[in-house]
């Protein structure tokens, strides 16, 4: 019996393994088939999408066909809220590089200001993607919410950050990871949190 549970365990964790190392792979090549800069968006929500459906156990569905009607559907909406958000970024950029001529009592309100925006702006980040995994919405339907859980679940909010940034400093310090597990691991995490909120809000709001 012993020996029976640690064959299961053993065999668990490998198809595990394969899983997301399959998902990671997805993420790249789908990433690379939209020149990257197209790719990256949809490949993200693609993969949150993928996680979600095992998180609620949906294991036995076919990965491929799954990534890619998920890439598919959510193509434009994703590419319309990523080209978004990174225009926002460079205006806030443009902005924290002129804050050394302004002086003052309006440079304190300035810097408060701005580093208001900087929260709502990670917020977006953090949670626009995951409700596009869940919810067919709009995409000012999916900022405003976005906003609306960045705050109201901030303490989710700042363990998925946290989550993402060790992933992110664990992929950097072994590179070896990057091409197999990095994007999917993070993925699986990010879709888990998010989706714990989501399942919350259904419950309450049937």
């Amino acid at each position: 019996m012993n020996e029976q549970h640690i064959v299961n365990k053993i065999n668990n964790i490998f198809i595990w393994t394969t899983r997301l190392a399959f998902l990671n792979l997805l993420w790249l090549v789908f990433m690379i088939f939209g020149l990257v800069v197209f790719g990256v968006f949809p490949a993200t929500v693609a993969s949150l999408s993928v996680c979600m459906y095992w998180i609620n156990g949906k294991t036995d569905l076919p990965i491929w066909k799954t990534f890619k009607r998920e890439f598919l559907h959510n193509f434009y909406i994703s590419n319309g809220a990523g080209w978004l958000l990174l225009l926002a970024g460079s205006i806030l950029f443009i902005n924290y590089q002129h804050f050394d001529k302004i002086s003052g009592v309006f440079y304190f309100f300035s810097i408060f200001s701005f580093y208001f925006v900087i929260i709502i702006y990670i917020a977006l980040w953090i949670w626009v993607f995951p409700l596009m995994s869940h919810y067919n919405n709009k995409l000012t339907k999916h900022f405003f919410n976005s906003l609306i859980l960045g705050f109201g679940k901030i303490k989710t909010t700042l363990l998925i950050i946290l989550l993402l940034f060790l992933v992110i400093y664990i992929s950097l310090s072994i590179p070896g990871m990057i091409p197999f597990f990095s994007f999917s691991i993070g993925s699986y995490f990010w879709a888990w949190f998010s989706l714990k909120v989501f399942n919350e809000i259904d419950e309450e709001n049937p």
